[in-house]
């Protein structure tokens, strides 16, 4: 897929929970996130985005909600992504196989 431009208004918007806290998901952690979201989308990394990371704690340790954009250069490259990323059950799986993979 192509490089969408960064003021793009087609994207693909969703949340992914870590098991990480904060401080754990750093530079590096998100760098090997973007990559596997983008392999998972079948995009370029750079059109993926992180928009924001928030913390819960848990009883031990804590948890991340990573809110995710990836830009597409029109509707049906948006389509395509959700298409490929698949829905619920599916879209899980996909998406923890492309995180163990980094």
């Amino acid at each position: 897929m192509l490089l969408a431009p960064v003021d793009s208004q087609f994207f693909v918007a969703f949340a992914v929970t870590m098991p990480y806290s904060k401080a754990e998901f750093g530079a590096d952690k998100q760098g090997r996130y973007e990559v596997a979201i983008a392999r998972a989308a079948g995009t370029v990394v750079s059109n993926v985005d992180i928009v924001s990371i928030t913390e819960a704690e848990l009883r031990r340790g804590g948890i991340v909600k990573v809110d995710t954009k990836i830009r597409t250069s029109d509707a049906s490259s948006s389509s395509a992504v959700l298409s490929t990323l698949g829905r619920g059950v599916a879209l899980k799986n996909l998406l923890n196989a492309a995180l163990a993979a980094q």
